[in-house]
């Protein structure tokens, strides 16, 4: 029997695994080496460009939870008083913002 001979079927849910992984960029190669034989609805089509900014979203959220942000008191005699105090008012800006993504 010749090789071409069949048809492949990925589930949507497989193509949105592709949104909860780093590794991506390989997964895609090897469908991009099947591609002649995989076999996409326009069901599994619409349910992917529905559902991936909401899975990548997930996915980036989990892992910005894990980032921890530190601030620390910046020695005054290092800098000029009025650097330090620049420092650290940049500091507490960053680690409002990172708190922003916490929530």
């Amino acid at each position: 029997m010749p090789t071409d001979d069949f048809l492949l079927f990925i589930d949507s849910n497989k193509y949105l695994d592709l949104y909860r992984t780093v590794t991506g960029r390989f997964q895609l190669a090897s469908i991009r080496e099947q591609a002649d034989h995989i076999l996409v609805t326009a069901q599994v089509v619409s349910e992917v460009k529905r559902n991936k900014i909401k899975v990548a979203a997930e996915f980036l959220n989990a892992h910005f939870k894990k980032l921890t942000f530190t601030t620390y008191n910046v020695p005054d005699h290092f800098f000029g008083s009025n650097e330090a105090q620049r420092i650290l008012s940049k500091m507490k800006q960053a680690a409002n913002f990172h708190r922003t993504f916490e929530q």
